[in-house]
C-alpha cells in the first residue's frame, strides 16, 4: 500500500509516453531514438496531414494573376505519368525578392499525389504566350521579331523577363520569326519558308 501512490505516478509517467497524432497522419521524419530522453515540447517525429494534402508552387506574377481567373477543372498536378485535379486555395500576398515569385497553395480535388512528390501544375492561360526561347534583347528591351510584310519587325514586350515565358498581346494571326532571329535588326528584309 505504500508504494500505490509511487506506482500510480509510474503508471501516469508511462502512459505519457504514448505518442498520438491530433489528426491522420503520415510520420516523414524520425527525429527522436529508441530509449532517448525527451523533456515536454521536444520534437520527436515530423508528420504530415494526410487528409488535407496540398500541392505548393512559385509562380511569377503575370501567372499569379491569371490563375485567379482559372476555372477550378481546368488545374491539374502532373507527377510522372499520373495526373490530379487541384483547386487554388491560397495565394499568398508576399512576394520573393530573390525569385520575384509568389507561392500558391492548391488542395487536391480527388486522389492526391504521395507527399514529397514532385511534379508541374497545368493549365490553360486565357491569353497566349511566347515560350522563353523566342524572346531577343534589343537595345536593352526584350521582344520578339515579327514578319511585316517582307521585313522583320521587333515588337518589344515590357512585361518580359529574360529565361521565362511571356504572355503576348499579339493576335493569332501575327507571324513570330523562329528562325534566323539572333543577327536580325528591325526592317531587316525577310522571306517566309
Amino acid at each position: 500500500q505504500g508504494q500505490q501512490p509511487a506506482a500510480a505516478q509510474a503508471q501516469r509517467a508511462l502512459d505519457k509516453t504514448e505518442l498520438r497524432a491530433p489528426f491522420a497522419a503520415i510520420v516523414t521524419e524520425r527525429l527522436g531514438q529508441t530509449g532517448e530522453l525527451a523533456n515536454p515540447g521536444t520534437p520527436l517525429l515530423r508528420l504530415v496531414d494526410a487528409a488535407h494534402m496540398e500541392v505548393s508552387v512559385q509562380l511569377q506574377a503575370a501567372q499569379a494573376a491569371t490563375l485567379d481567373s482559372i476555372k477550378p477543372q481546368g488545374l491539374r498536378f502532373v507527377s510522372g505519368d499520373q495526373s490530379y485535379p487541384v483547386q487554388l486555395r491560397v495565394i499568398t500576398p508576399a512576394m520573393d525578392s530573390r525569385s520575384r515569385t509568389r507561392e500558391a497553395r492548391l488542395r487536391f480535388t480527388g486522389p492526391s499525389a504521395l507527399p514529397g512528390s514532385a511534379g508541374q501544375l497545368r493549365w490553360r492561360q486565357p491569353a497566349a504566350s511566347l515560350p522563353a526561347e523566342l524572346i531577343s534583347q534589343r537595345q536593352g528591351k526584350l521582344g520578339v521579331f515579327t514578319v511585316q510584310g517582307q521585313q522583320a519587325r521587333f515588337v518589344a514586350l515590357p512585361q518580359a523577363e529574360v529565361g521565362r515565358p511571356v504572355i503576348a498581346r499579339l493576335t493569332p494571326e501575327t507571324l513570330v520569326i523562329t528562325e534566323g532571329r539572333f543577327r536580325l535588326r528591325d526592317g531587316d528584309a525577310v522571306r517566309v519558308k
